[in-house]
């Protein structure tokens, strides 16, 4: 019998004027009846993903607002990541981040603020004659996230300030409270521009404040090197599997590991002679191992998996956009 009608047949004639949607819905409600557990083990996933991808992408109609993909919270919410939250935690973020990038330079403030963060660490590498990756830690995304944002209102308030621009500025609930303090604080200091939430640049601070600040940024780098070093063990367990099984076999990584971690098991798997290359994009991007029957230079040359997608295996000698 089809799954979905046993579902329907289930919970419909409880609730006659119940849609498949509605009784799927029911089943949630009832996760721990036998019939939900055995509903969710056969097809519930399958099932669930298009329930939510449709109830989504209705909710955000409803608002003058569409489904993106490249959006980490709508991916999240579909695949049913817990992270992702409940439907409407997910829609108002969707309308929250819509209104960032329609009506402010959230996207430049992004852009700017990593580019401040590297500036940093290369004027502490000028000054104490190191590397600048001694110095530099990728921004978080959810620490950049709220600082863009901040800034990102702080020059449209400052630019309706220049254009006389009186009215209340429309924004969604989420934005009001970030949104009503930086107008309290125009309203007290009348230069909202200047009175940022943000930590002093390093070319602004005197000698021996810039020398406790390299000493600090220092121990901060290699702290976190050696912790992402240390939670790569059993992936680089992974590594030596993949080099003694079969070839061709392929062994996936989590998206999870950052960056600076796929580098290094970039490089761990250089020295195995594995084939590796980074997939996805953004969040989802994550490396991809396999064993190959040889190596020598005409495969090098060859082999997109080694050369042209190993980003991250230069990541340490290569500036961020």
């Amino acid at each position: 019998m089809c799954w979905r009608r046993w579902l329907q047949a289930a919970y419909t004639p409880q609730f006659p004027g119940d849609s498949l949607v509605q009784a799927i819905d029911r089943a949630e409600q009832t996760v721990g009846s036998c019939d939900f557990l055995v509903f969710k083990v056969l097809v519930g996933a399958a099932v669930m993903k298009a329930h939510r991808r449709a109830a989504l992408s209705a909710v955000l109609r409803s608002r003058g607002l569409h489904l993106r993909s490249d959006s980490w919270l709508c991916t999240s919410y579909i695949e049913g990541r817990p992270q992702a939250g409940t439907l409407q935690n997910v829609v108002e973020g969707v309308e929250e981040m819509h209104w960032y990038f329609t009506c402010t330079q959230y996207a430049v403030c992004r852009g700017v603020i990593a580019d401040e963060h590297w500036e940093d660490a290369m004027e502490m590498a000028a000054d104490s004659g190191s590397h600048p990756m001694e110095f530099h830690i990728a921004l978080d995304s959810a620490a950049l996230s709220v600082a863009s944002k901040d800034r990102a209102i702080r020059w449209l308030l400052a630019e309706r300030r220049e254009r006389g621009v009186e009215a209340e500025l429309e924004a969604p609930e989420r934005v009001r409270h970030r949104l009503d303090r930086l107008v309290a604080t125009l309203t007290t200091t009348g230069d909202v521009v200047n009175s940022r939430n943000e930590p002093p640049r390093y070319a602004e601070l005197d000698t021996q404040a810039k020398r406790t600040m390299r000493q600090q940024v220092r121990q901060q780098v290699c702290a976190y090197r050696l912790q992402e070093t240390a939670a790569l063990e059993d992936h680089l367990s992974t590594l030596l599997l993949a080099a003694a099984g079969p070839i061709g076999e392929e062994h996936h990584f989590p998206a999870s590991l950052s960056r600076h971690q796929r580098a290094l098991l970039h490089d761990r798997a250089e020295e195995l002679h594995l084939a590796h290359e980074s997939r996805g994009t953004g969040h989802e991007r994550y490396l991809v191992v396999w064993r190959v029957a040889t190596v020598d230079a005409t495969e090098s040359e060859s082999s997109e998996g080694d050369v042209s997608m190993d980003e991250e295996s230069i990541e340490l000698e290569e500036l961020p956009n």
